[in-house]
């Protein structure tokens, strides 16, 4: 695979985060690539298969902070971009690449309290979004736009958290072949004591957002609350139990901070045979599990291994998934050495393993290695919709810099290198 720099002047989360698409294949096996840079202005790049540059500039003007990435989604020739908010209004664009001189059109705002949109196309050029929404308490909306009217039906409000306080869905949508749409998300439950239990959660829809399926039946009345939602986890698995003492220890703002823990999840992703993958990760052990579903329900493999090789101990939370070439699927882990569940630790890498679902195998494909101060981190794979034509090799799209530390420190000029690799 080449490696491509598209930018030197990142900001500190760039490529964030993975629910949010930021790589789309347009005809020519040309790619658009979207981040957000240092001045918190999302920037867009159209990239030839030699790795040249067609045309570039900014996506909408400068956001809150470096949380609002953009989410992108192909259909019908035409590119959307979500453009993130932090506890705002998302505003939405379209791109017609027949025309690049028109530039990003602006089609409006959508969704109250947002951030995090993760986006999605079905294969009648209908939108699917789905965003975390502060409240109380805070909660998981579905919204979509309706491609043969123009605009967007109103937001509703999914699930309603367990967990008091501050929640991070990880929300990822994916369509399969049948137009099926999936939403699986961490569904992190709190007891009596106090302790938590991180989860996870999928639900799907067969009649473009209208009705919605748990694996084990009908949702109760939405707003369904999450407690009352199966795990694909399991609801007693003591390593994913965390007590309130544990929590305590890791309250102050920054990079080891409790609520990275609640990260559980990778984008889903539908195989050509239509069975959903998922990465689920456990950030209080430090490990990962491939889940794929199919007809006798959910198996899992673990990956850790992968991280042993490369000598790391730790499998971090959040990674991307995507189909690839054949029936087999990629996904890019980010791993690192520390001893605690740490956003963004000095000298993370990331790894590329290739999962054949037939047989529940991975091999390790690529690693990308950094070394402190700095991280190669926050990759984003190509997502693709089941129903969007032949697999292929995904490209890559990752940062590699300095994580400024989150909290008070979002709004920051730190500068990354936005790498693009295919």
């Amino acid at each position: 695979m080449r490696d491509v720099v598209l930018s030197r002047n990142g900001g500190d989360r760039a490529t964030a985060y993975v629910m949010s698409n930021k790589l789309v294949r347009l005809d020519g096996d040309q790619l658009l690539c979207t981040w957000i840079g240092a001045d918190r202005c999302n920037q867009w790049v159209w990239v030839a298969p030699s790795g040249a540059v067609r045309a570039r500039g900014p996506l909408g003007t400068p956001c809150a902070d470096n949380h609002c990435g953009a989410a992108l989604a192909a259909t019908g020739g035409l590119v959307h971009a979500v453009v993130g908010a932090h506890h705002g209004r998302l505003l939405h664009y379209r791109f017609n690449p027949a025309v690049p001189d028109a530039g990003w059109m602006a089609l409006g705002a959508v969704g109250d309290a947002a951030t995090y949109p993760s986006l999605a196309a079905d294969s009648e050029g209908n939108l699917h979004l789905a965003y975390r929404a502060r409240g109380e308490p805070w909660a998981l909306h579905y919204c979509r736009w309706e491609a043969a009217r123009g605009r967007w039906i109103a937001p509703q409000s999914l699930i309603l958290a367990d967990k008091r306080g501050y929640v991070y869905w990880t929300n990822g949508l994916t369509v399969g072949a049948d137009d099926a749409v999936h939403l699986v998300f961490g569904n992190t439950r709190q007891s009596a004591d106090g302790s938590l239990y991180y989860g996870v959660s999928h639900l799907q829809t067969t009649d473009g957002g209208r009705h919605w399926r748990q694996d084990g039946g009908p949702l109760p009345a939405l707003p369904a609350p999450a407690a009352a939602l199966a795990l694909l986890t399991g609801a007693d698995d003591p390593d994913r139990l965390q007590a309130a003492a544990d929590q305590a220890r890791y309250s102050l703002p920054g990079p080891m901070n409790n609520n990275y823990r609640q990260m559980c999840l990778s984008n889903p992703v539908t195989d050509q045979h239509g069975r959903l993958h998922v990465i689920v990760h456990n950030g209080l052990t430090g490990t990962a599990h491939w889940y794929g579903r199919g007809k006798d329900g959910w198996r899992n493999h673990s990956l850790m291994g992968h991280a042993s090789v490369a000598g790391k101990r730790r499998i971090h939370m959040q990674s991307a998934l995507a189909r690839s070439t054949g029936s087999d699927l990629r996904v890019a882990l980010m791993v690192d050495d520390t001893e605690c569940c740490t956003w963004g630790a000095p000298g993370t890498s990331l790894l590329l393993i290739d999962l054949a679902p037939e047989s529940l195998t991975s091999r390790t494909v690529d690693r990308i290695s950094a070394a402190a101060p700095e991280a190669a981190w926050l990759p984003a794979l190509e997502q693709t919709m089941g129903w969007s034509g032949a697999p292929h090799t995904p490209a890559l799209l990752y940062t590699h810099g300095v994580n400024a530390g989150g909290f008070s420190t979002n709004v920051n000029t730190v500068q990354t290198e936005v790498h693009l690799r295919r």
